[in-house]
């Protein structure tokens, strides 16, 4: 009973395009939050980032924004390296990942996100946004050349961070525990 009520609300929102952002009159906000790249299956993590920036989104409509909340998919970097190999060998799994899972999940999740504004991040104009930004960034000497230790990949001949490897040295899942106590009111 519950989807059905979700499923009713967000056909209606999408009917009346209630998340689509035109120019207009109102005060504006341009709202972005980090891209995925699905190197894997969407986790709780992916939940939590994706709804709090939707719910500010949201407040701020109610507040009489126009907000543009738009949607990327950040399909460059060493992840995308793995990733890309798994697609060249036709991997079901990383077939069905890409191209129906996370975009199914984020719509029934319902967030109010501009889908006509999607992108990825090798679309020409976000490239050439982000050549603009480093010379910016460059010019302001924010920027510099220097010398520190990396994590390389030696079959890529390409320098990764924990959050690049699909194995080895970081990798896995992490163990968390939970602490519950009883609080008087």
């Amino acid at each position: 009973m519950t989807e059905n009520i979700e499923k009713k609300w967000q056909k209606k929102w999408e009917n009346d395009k209630l998340f689509e952002s035109d120019p207009n009159d109102k005060e504006k906000l341009f709202l972005t939050v980090a891209f995925p790249y699905p190197s894997g299956a969407m986790h709780i993590g992916h939940g939590r980032t994706y709804t709090v920036p939707d719910v500010y989104a949201r407040f701020k409509r109610m507040e009489g924004y126009n907000v543009l909340f738009p949607m990327a998919w950040h399909v460059t970097g060493a992840p995308v390296i793995g990733i890309a190999e798994r697609v060249r060998r036709k991997d079901p799994w990383t077939l069905d990942l890409y191209e129906n899972e996370y975009n199914e999940v984020m719509h029934d999740m319902g967030y109010s996100i501009d889908w006509r504004r999607e992108f990825r991040t090798i679309d020409p104009t976000y490239k050439k946004f982000v050549e603009w930004q480093i010379s910016k960034l460059k010019d302001k000497g924010l920027i510099i050349k220097g010398e520190h230790p990396v994590k390389y990949c030696p079959r890529d001949k390409n320098p990764v961070g924990d959050h690049d490897l699909l194995e080895g040295e970081g990798v896995g899942v992490n163990e968390l525990t939970l602490l519950k106590f009883k609080m008087d009111d």
